[in-house]
């Protein structure tokens, strides 16, 4: 059985290497940023009438992409 790095998600080599002192909020922080960098999920930061607001909506890939079960509940809303 071969195990390949490059497929982990960044919070699972979080959890792997620090097992006893990995955060849940950090994982998800790592989760949330991997998604949006995957292109799954995409940041938009709109400037309306000299207010900021920041959205988070569907990316290109968001339908062809087969989420891991800690990634599924991001893209729950979507």
């Amino acid at each position: 059985m071969e195990i390949v790095i490059r497929d982990w998600t960044p919070a699972e080599v979080l959890m792997i290497l620090t097992p006893n002192t990995f955060n849940g909020r950090d994982m998800m922080k790592y989760t949330f940023l991997d998604l949006i960098m995957k292109g799954v999920l995409k940041y938009e930061k709109v400037e309306t009438a000299g207010k900021t607001s920041h959205n988070i909506s569907g990316g290109p890939l968001l339908h062809s992409y087969q989420p891991k079960e800690h990634e599924a509940v991001f893209l729950a809303p979507f």
